[in-house]
């Protein structure tokens, strides 16, 4: 392998030879790809609706009916945190006339970028990190301190899945031009800037609980999952360009879902936000919808979704109750989400004053 190959800093010595070897493997591979999708016919896209497993609650298994994953609106602690481990890693491979290499101590071993991260975070004592290769040339590390505030080191890392929740990171700078598909800053406080998120190949990005307020870096990601519970995100009009599938936005200030009346949208979680219309997503093929604490008013539109779960407050609906009773796909209804309940019990309940809150 040429000096100059694009391997990452940090993967292990041990399996060297076979990752050369992989890595050869691949690059024939890739190129007899291009050489096929360059010459057949565009691909069609998924007829049915995907629903990516959810990383927030665990690693079992998608239920037999995806519309009733009882996980997917209720986004938490990530499966993706992998076991600990340490070990001793390979010399990076440099590209010659890299102005960052000319200034920047090479990062060689996870001991290294334990110590780096020490010498710029005074408090963290290196114990809250982990870090693992997922393929020949790409990373997965978890780094979860709140001592931690500068992530200078990660900087030139191949990295595809960064786990930073708990953190104090205000600064995400050193990630840009990384190859990061999932990303996860929840609890980072006082982030509010993803400028340098701009042009990453992001399929999941989790903001909850963060100043972020804009949106606009993330247009045209390919954003698949996107949790902001609980961020200053008003605008969704950047988004309308990416495949979303799962979108958390309680306890935000949103109020417009129009740019989302062209997703392809499978589960949208709204709960406690001002929102008082959701006429945009009739006609959708959303499966699941969080509207509790909300100040929708007519659920009219709900007669033309293909709904699976509906939770929403009784209370304040003055219009369109026959919709939700009618409906001839809805296997979930509550008030909240740890009180979901088939509908016929729902309604049996409802109909006895049980169910008004």
């Amino acid at each position: 392998m040429e000096s100059g190959a694009d391997a990452s800093p940090l993967i292990a010595k041990g399996d060297s030879v076979k990752r050369c070897n992989a890595w050869l493997a691949g690059l024939a591979m890739t190129l007899v790809g291009v050489f096929l999708t360059g010459c057949g016919a565009e691909s069609e896209p998924p007829s049915g609706p995907l629903v990516p497993e959810d990383p927030s609650v665990g690693s079992a298994a998608a239920p037999a009916d995806p519309g009733l994953d009882a996980s997917a609106e209720r986004p938490g602690d990530a499966s993706h945190v992998p076991s600990d481990r340490r070990g001793t890693l390979d010399d990076p491979t440099q590209r010659p006339g890299d102005p960052d290499l000319s200034r920047d101590r090479a990062i060689t071993s996870i001991d290294q970028l334990i110590d780096a991260l020490r010498q710029r975070n005074p408090g963290f004592d290196g114990e809250n990190i982990d870090i693992q290769p997922i393929s020949a040339d790409l990373l997965q590390l978890a780094i979860n301190d709140p001592a931690v505030k500068d992530i200078s080191p990660l900087k030139r890392q191949r990295i595809a899945i960064l786990d930073l929740r708990f953190c104090d990171v205000v600064d995400l700078s050193p990630l840009e031009n990384m190859p990061i598909s999932q990303l996860y800053l929840e609890d980072n406080r006082r982030l509010y800037d993803l400028r340098p998120l701009r042009g990453m190949p992001l399929h999941k990005l989790y903001l909850a609980n963060t100043e972020v307020e804009s949106l606009a870096p993330l247009r045209g990601a390919p954003l698949m999952e996107l949790n902001a519970v609980g961020t200053r995100i008003k605008d969704l009009s950047p988004l309308v360009e990416s495949p979303l599938q799962l979108l958390w936005l309680s306890d935000c200030p949103v109020t417009d879902l129009s740019p989302l009346n062209k997703l392809g949208l499978v589960s949208l979680t709204l709960e406690n936000t001002p929102v008082d219309d959701i006429g945009p997503l009739a006609g959708s093929r959303l499966q699941r919808l969080h509207i509790g604490g909300t100040k929708v008013t007519d659920l009219t539109p709900v007669g033309q979704m293909q709904l699976h779960r509906l939770i929403f407050t009784p209370s304040r609906i003055e219009r369109g109750l026959d919709a939700v009773r009618n409906s001839k796909t809805i296997r979930e209804i509550g008030t909240d989400f740890d009180q979901r309940m088939p509908p016929e019990q729902f309604w049996r309940l409802f109909d006895e004053g049980e169910k008004t809150p």
